[in-house]
């Protein structure tokens, strides 16, 4: 699935840079089939231009929600969601707060998921971008 966050598209993007060692992005679309969402957060490091890995072992993370399925994979609702994947940030302007970049990755409930997730499986978002600005 290839992902793109576009304000000026009117997708509904956010990205909310609280302090230095606080990046927030989010989006939700509404397609066809069901409401669909994408969240990414960095914590507890610089956000500057270079590649954040995302896999677990940090407090940064990615969740995603189809509520059309069921479907929620969030560390913050399930503590056996399992993410692999990057951000990269490409362009980073503190003055006029614009913030560009590149993701991917997939994840997934492990063991024995949540009731309505069954059917999820394996959620995997490539080539996903932004280009937005950011509110402190």
């Amino acid at each position: 699935e290839i992902w793109s966050f576009d304000k000026d598209k009117g997708d509904p993007v956010t990205a909310i840079f609280q302090n230095p060692k606080v990046l927030n992005i989010g989006s939700g679309f509404d397609f066809d089939d069901g409401d669909e969402g994408i969240g990414i957060n960095i914590l507890g490091s610089d956000v500057e231009i270079r590649l954040y890995v995302l896999d677990g072992k940090s407090n940064s993370n990615f969740s995603y929600s189809d509520l059309s399925r069921e479907c929620i994979y969030a560390r913050s609702r399930n503590d056996n969601t399992v993410f692999n994947g990057y951000l990269e940030i490409t362009h980073l302007d503190k003055v006029r707060q614009i913030i560009a970049g590149r993701f991917e990755f997939e994840i997934f409930i492990d063991g024995e998921p949540r009731e309505g997730t069954n059917e999820c499986g394996v959620i995997k978002v490539e080539s996903g971008r932004f280009d937005i600005k950011y509110i402190n």
